[in-house]
């Protein structure tokens, strides 16, 4: 068929477009794309990746260049990295490390979403049904807030475990079969190589994490009515937890940056950022520590402003949420 043909079939949406090739004075190939539209780059994209290839083939057999030799021009060259820092991990240790870290930064950012969320609409819901007037008459506000930090804390520890052996029975089962994707997964989750003070960090961040998180939740949910009200309550909450996740997820690529080490000693990042750190790179103890430490005191501060909070919003019945009704459920909780 002729040229003018072909592009009558396109213009009659019987063809999506064209390819006409060429060689030009010097012999060397090329190529015009005619379609109805050219805003769809994928389709050049495709076809110039194809040519390429074409041309490197053409190429070669003008020259007698043999499979062989071209299959090993073009096989990358592989580089291997070598620690010189006495302690540093070690190629392998990095990635089985990098592994965990994936995993635990996971775990801290659903658990945290889930659990904290659940707390705080727990709360709402209690006072929504005057359920709450009914257990503070027989149990103290107090006792209450840190009782449902724990059963919370519990039930998520049951969920995550039950989940991972589900998971790794799976795995057990899928590799039984013979199943490449499975002998990846396993191996991208192989922690037998893992230091054992990383699986500690990994314990005691993923508690903190918690712990952080859900002190902030129970006392926001405590300030609000009705449930509608949660999620705009914790939105800066959330914003938190989303932010620390991000941040930790582009530092997996650059962990030693002077980003990550500053926001690492954050300590609504810290249980994210600061086990990133732990996990991929060799910083000395006193960062590590000093990182719980803040972490922790951190949670204390909120569990003495949470807890007088907690006391004085569950007995609060007001409309919408915000620093208002947190400054009102302290002066509540001080006439009690």
């Amino acid at each position: 068929m002729q040229e003018k043909e072909l592009e009558k079939d396109v213009r009659d949406e019987k063809l999506e477009g064209i390819l006409i090739l060429d060689r030009d004075k010097k012999g060397v190939l090329k190529g015009t794309y005619k379609a109805l539209e050219i805003a769809d780059s994928t389709a050049v994209s495709t076809i110039e990746q194809a040519l390429s290839q074409a041309k490197i083939a053409v190429g070669t057999a003008e020259l007698n260049v043999p499979q062989e030799k071209l299959s090993e021009l073009f096989t990358p060259v592989k580089v291997n990295s070598v620690a010189l820092k006495e302690g540093a991990k070690t190629e392998e240790e990095l990635q089985k490390a990098t592994g965990l870290v994936y995993v635990v930064l996971f775990v801290i950012y659903f658990s945290v979403l889930t659990y904290a969320s659940m707390i705080a609409t727990e709360v709402a819901t209690e006072k929504s049904s005057r359920v709450m007037e009914i257990l503070i008459s027989s149990v103290p506000p107090v006792q209450q807030m840190f009782a449902k930090l724990f059963g919370v804390a519990l039930l998520g520890l049951t969920q995550i475990a039950a989940l991972f052996l589900v998971g790794y029975l799976s795995l057990q089962s899928s590799q039984e079969k013979g199943g490449d994707a499975a002998d990846m997964i396993k191996g991208f989750l192989d922690i037998s190589g893992v230091p054992t003070a990383t699986l500690v960090y990994a314990a005691i961040f993923l508690m903190l994490g918690y712990f952080l998180y859900a002190t902030l939740a129970a006392f926001l949910g405590s300030v609000v009515s009705r449930i509608e009200d949660v999620q705009q309550m914790i939105s800066p909450m959330i914003l938190l937890v989303v932010a620390g996740f991000v941040i930790a997820m582009v530092g997996l690529s650059t962990p030693d940056s002077t980003f990550i080490t500053v926001t690492s000693f954050i300590p609504f990042f810290a249980p994210m950022i600061m086990f990133l750190r732990v996990g991929v790179l060799d910083i000395p103890f006193w960062e590590a520590a000093l990182g719980i430490g803040i972490t922790a005191l951190t949670i204390v501060i909120l569990a003495v402003i949470g807890a007088r909070v907690y006391k004085g919003g569950v007995l609060m019945y007001t409309s919408g949420g915000g620093l208002k009704n947190i400054k009102q459920a302290l002066r509540l909780s001080k006439d009690q």
